[in-house]
């Protein structure tokens, strides 16, 4: 028995192991989430409103593997136009984790803007660190996000 537990105790560190390899050497997804992008809110928003606003069914746009829905036509225009400029950061992944070496899905309400360019983060704390040093928790999550293979935008 004991030798049981000890080799299934192995065997869930090597695929322990092997996951976390596998995620180091960029299996990240491309965007976070899984289709619907930033959990279906409205990414011109926070550049135009100044706040998140919820995106509508009728209005999407599919672009670089994932779906995003805008308000109204004319934002769904205008992210077509020049989707970089308004697609947040690492891929939507939370900024302020990336920073600290790791990866969880950023929440579209805690966001921050720098220089015109959109951030989320999963958790207020983030975005108050994100706060205090804008530009080193930015190089920091960029120097990881490469480590892994999430893309900057």
């Amino acid at each position: 028995m004991k030798n049981f537990i000890v080799r299934l105790g192995l065997a869930a560190l090597l695929a322990a192991t092997f996951v976390m390899q596998a995620s180091a050497q960029g299996k990240y997804d491309r965007w976070a989430g899984d289709g619907l992008l930033i959990r279906g809110y409205d990414t011109t928003a926070y550049f135009q409103k100044r706040q998140p606003a919820r995106g509508d069914r009728a209005n999407v746009v599919e672009w670089n593997g994932g779906t995003w829905r805008f308000a109204t036509a004319r934002e769904a225009e205008l992210f077509r136009a020049n989707p970089t400029a308004y697609a947040p950061q690492f891929g939507a992944y939370c900024t302020g984790g990336l920073s600290q070496g790791h990866v969880v899905n950023g929440n579209p309400t805690i966001w921050r803007m720098h220089g015109n360019k959109l951030y989320l983060f999963y958790a207020e704390a983030g975005g108050r660190r994100f706060d205090q040093d804008p530009a080193g928790t930015i190089a920091a999550a960029r120097a990881y996000a490469r480590k892994v293979g999430i893309k900057e935008n």
